[in-house]
């Protein structure tokens, strides 16, 4: 981003120099607001239901939620993490389903629980993982089913057992791992449906049979590996449904094929992985429905289509990996349903999608990944960095495009993989850097190259492969940086070096193998920093260094693998940092620590795998920031947290795997950067999102430095006014402890 300044005067009083900084200094115990400003919406739908009216319910596995989908297609989120918002949360929703009155039944198989979600919102917990409260626990519910009276039905795919709860919240055990008691044993129960008798179907994955289960409670096993003893086996029943006529249908997901089992017990396979027999194959088939008609419907999760089985048996591929064949393509279909009009609805887990299928065989993509946007994705956010005026840039690696939004919430994709139009593509973009005209400049870690964005959206690639064409080459770019007058500064971490582009467009390869030519090599060069005077400085991820590269020239290493010297190591250093007085900041990532070096080569290790000291521990950090006022921001990859670190050292966690506590986790955070009123801004690699933490309430919370001097016992520490001798006030002695601390004796 662009170089910020201070103004500096001094101020003499009780007969020494004080330095007086105008310009707001927030604490570290100020008021903190968390608030997510890009995510990815919908990943992994795992399962779908259609109401009456054709509105559809989705699953999103991996992004804990779920969304409810009008037939004109509107998009609104009914649950997500947080779920029911008293504590009992959301985690790897499985199943989905919605009775005769609205209501929304979706199964947490990692929270290990059901809730109910009313037409109006409400969200409750009606089953957690104790179960019956009398025992018999719920792990990993997988699936569910309801019937007419308001009861549901849900199966403990590793407590091996099935509940029924009652609309009053009665719950009970139907089946347990004894199967039918007559040692046909029930193992890992994937599937369950209802017919309109009560009559309750449970698959056993890897026992390999089905029971049913009577509403008197009488259990008995109506098919098993053998299948219809015709040669035709049944192995790891999944998924089960039952028509209107008491017919149960089960999908055997490692035989590839399905079954229909009549009320009377015949049996009779109705597909198998021949499919179609017209080329399209059947294979692991997770899912199945039945409609009124007596249609059967099947997902093969790996053949990647979903087939339509007619009651004479006439086979038809309805829908396959080309998806809608307008570029939506369809990967691991798993859900799979049927409305009242005989429209079919299935779930792209692989592809985070879902497809409409009318009966006439139009296909339209009602969802994605975006779970409501306007197509762009958001993968692996790594990158991030924020201008003058508010406005963050996120780079996504995964999806191969990069992403401004600004201050007041838009979002525009303004790079994706095609690059700058003209042959000179992006792939795996990683680093981003804004300069004080707000153009972005973005490598392509892949593609062996950076980009230049003009606010205006002009795209022009400023260096490539070639690198400064002289047989110095660009292996691998990583880190990105700017200075205040236009140069950026880009690594090669296969090619161990690192480059000045000029505005001009002259490349420069200031940095090299040999590092500073005296013993002290460069190898994996990752990131980049520059200070105010021009200055350059990159870390060496394998060398485990980092070299200060002047604007003339010199190159001297900084740091180096033993740290400070005294026994704290420095390993795997892929973070780099500057603040305003040439003051250095190196995270090691494996060492779990940051060090400071100071212009004159003092090296202090700030922080390290204790993290804040409190048991918020500090595990690989990644990500490196300083604000204007010194102090530091770490973020820890795997311990999914963000430490702020004051210039005295006072070491504070502003943001955990909660993220903003509703719902929007953060996970493995990554890239983080703080504007000019001390905002951070921080990406979740794994939780592909980031966030906009502000540590004061109000920019009107910001003063001077000479407002806080009310004198002993007058004026009080706030968010702008540092008591950093902690007696309960703010006076000099505070901004003498902040002069020392910062700026040095």
């Amino acid at each position: 981003m662009g170089v910020r300044h201070m103004t500096v005067l001094p101020f003499r009083n009780l007969g020494f120099v004080f330095v007086l900084v105008l310009a707001c200094f927030p604490t570290s115990a100020g008021a903190r607001n968390v608030t997510e400003i890009i995510s990815r919406g919908l990943q992994g739908p795992s399962d779908l239901v259609v109401d009456d009216s054709g509105i559809a319910y989705v699953a999103g596995s991996w992004t804990n939620n779920a969304f409810k989908i009008t037939p004109d297609g509107i998009i609104t989120e009914i649950i997500n993490f947080t779920g029911d918002g008293t504590g009992n949360t959301l985690d790897r929703p499985s199943a989905i389903g919605v009775d005769d009155e609205g209501h929304v039944y979706i199964a947490g198989g990692y929270s290990h629980n059901v809730f109910k979600i009313t037409p109006n919102g409400i969200i409750m917990q009606i089953i957690d993982s104790t179960g019956d409260g009398l025992g018999n626990t719920l792990q990993g519910p997988w699936a569910i089913a309801l019937d007419k009276s308001g009861n549901s039905y849900v199966t403990g795919g590793y407590s091996d057992n099935a509940f029924k709860i009652t609309p009053d919240g009665v719950i009970t055990q139907i089946i347990d791992s004894n199967g039918d008691g007559r040692g046909n044993i029930l193992d890992r129960p994937y599937g369950i449906a209802v017919d309109h008798a009560g009559n309750v179907y449970v698959t056993g994955s890897f026992s390999n049979n089905v029971f049913k289960i009577t509403p008197a409670g009488v259990i008995t096993q109506i098919i098993d590996s053998t299948g219809d003893t015709m040669g035709n086996t049944l192995d790891g029943p999944h998924g089960i449904t039952v028509d209107d006529s008491g017919n149960a249908y089960v999908t055997g997901l490692l035989s590839n094929n399905a079954f229909r089992i009549s009320p009377g017990g015949f049996i009779t396979q109705i597909i198998d992985s021949k499919g179609d027999a017209l080329g399209n194959r059947l294979a692991l088939p997770y899912r199945v429905f039945a409609d009124k008609s007596g249609n059967t419907y099947v997902t093969g999760y790996s053949s990647r289509n979903a087939f339509k089985i007619t009651p004479d048996g006439i086979i038809t591929e309805i829908i396959d990996s080309t998806g809608d064949n307008m570029g939506n393509t369809l990967d691991g279909p798993l859900g799979i349903t049927v409305d009242d009009s005989d429209n079919t609805y299935v779930t792209g887990y692989k592809s985070d999608n879902a497809f409409k299928i009318t009966p006439n065989g139009l296909i339209t993509e009602i969802i994605n990944y975006t779970g409501g946007g306007v197509g762009h994705a958001l993968e692996r956010p790594y990158g991030i960095d924020v201008d003058d005026s508010g406005n963050v840039y996120v780079t996504g690696f995964y999806s191969d495009n990069a992403f401004k939004i600004t201050p007041d919430g838009v979002i525009a994709e303004i790079i994706d993989s095609t690059g700058d139009g003209l042959g000179s593509t992006l792939d795996g973009p990683y680093g981003v850097a804004v300069d004080n005209w707000g153009n972005a400049y973005i490598v392509g870690v892949y593609s062996n190259n950076a980009f230049k964005i003009t606010p205006d959206g002009v795209i022009t690639q400023i260096i490539d492969y070639s690198g400064d064409g002289m047989g110095n080459v660009l292996e691998r770019p990583y880190g990105i940086a700017v200075d205040h007058t236009g140069n950026v500064y880009v690594t090669g971490m296969h090619s161990y070096n690192a480059f000045k582009i000029a505005q001009n467009g002259l490349v420069t390869q200031i940095i090299d193998s040999t590092g500073d030519g005296m013993g002290n090599t460069l190898e994996a060069s990752w990131a980049v920093a520059v200070d105010e005077s021009g200055n350059s400085y990159v870390t060496g991820w394998h060398s485990a260094n980092a070299f200060k590269i002047t604007a003339d020239g010199v190159i001297t290493e900084i740091i180096d693998a033993t740290g400070d010297g005294m026994g704290n190591m420095l390993d795997e250093p892929r973070a780099i940092t500057v603040d305003l007085l040439g003051n250095v900041y190196v995270a090691g990532r494996y060492t779990h620590n940051a060090f400071k070096i100071t212009s004159n080569g003092i090296i202090t290790e700030i922080m390290d795998s204790a993290g804040d000291g409190t048991g918020n521990m500090l595990n690989q950090p990644r990500g490196i920031t300083v604000d204007d006022w010194g102090n530091v921001y770490v973020t820890g990859l795997k311990s999914d947290n963000v430490f702020k670190i004051t210039p005295n050292g006072v070491i504070t966690q502003i943001i955990n795997s909660t993220g903003d506590d509703l719902g929007n986790t953060l996970e493995e955070p990554h890239g983080i950067v703080v504007d000019d009123s001390a905002n951070v801004y921080v990406t979740g690699s794994a939780s592909a999102n980031a966030f906009k933490i502000e540590l004061c309430d109000t920019l009107a919370q910001y003063h001077l430095f000479e407002d806080c001097l009310s004198g002993p016992g007058i004026a009080g520490p706030g968010c702008s006014c540092p008591d950093d001798d902690a007696d309960g006030d703010v006076d000099l002695a505070d901004f003498a402890r902040f002069q020392l601390t910062f700026v040095g004796p």
